[in-house]
């Protein structure tokens, strides 16, 4: 009998893996997939049904095997990984960085820079979901900040 991981727990981390630092909007205008969608697959470990699996697997250039049952190899030989554009959005990035030390100095805290970019850095990526003419909830921000408090 063939051994796989199908785990909600293992499909997140390899779908994490192969997102890198990539964001869920990146992935999106890629496949097609809602944000929200590509978030739960990443943050609950939701698997996705098979279309979107390999509409996932392709805009990431890794194999679908691999991503939903971890069998094989992330990126067969040969395999061609798709172009990312990894420029940021110095707008979304100085929001990010204004709302994280203003949380900071109101909160008379110091934290260490590893600690603080990637709070920034998730602030980000939620600023830059939303950037479709929504702005992100008060309480999402909230949530992040609580969190990493």
């Amino acid at each position: 009998m063939l051994e796989f991981d199908s785990s909600n727990v293992k499909f997140a981390e390899r779908f994490s893996l192969a997102l890198g630092s990539r964001t869920a909007l990146w992935l999106h205008e890629q496949t097609g997939i809602p944000t929200s969608t590509l978030s739960n697959y990443r943050k609950k470990g939701l698997i996705p049904a098979a279309d979107a699996a390999c509409r996932i697997a392709i805009a990431l250039g890794v194999d679908v095997t691999w991503l939903v049952l971890g069998i094989g190899e992330m990126r067969p030989s040969g395999a061609v990984i798709p172009y990312v554009n990894t420029s940021l959005d110095p707008q979304a990035l100085a929001s990010a960085i204004e709302i994280v030390d203003g949380w900071l100095r109101e909160a008379n805290k110091d934290v260490e820079s590893n600690h603080k970019a990637k709070i920034v850095t998730e602030i980000y990526t939620l600023l830059l979901e939303n950037d479709q003419g929504n702005t992100p909830l008060p309480q999402q921000i909230n949530r992040i900040l609580r969190l990493a408090g």
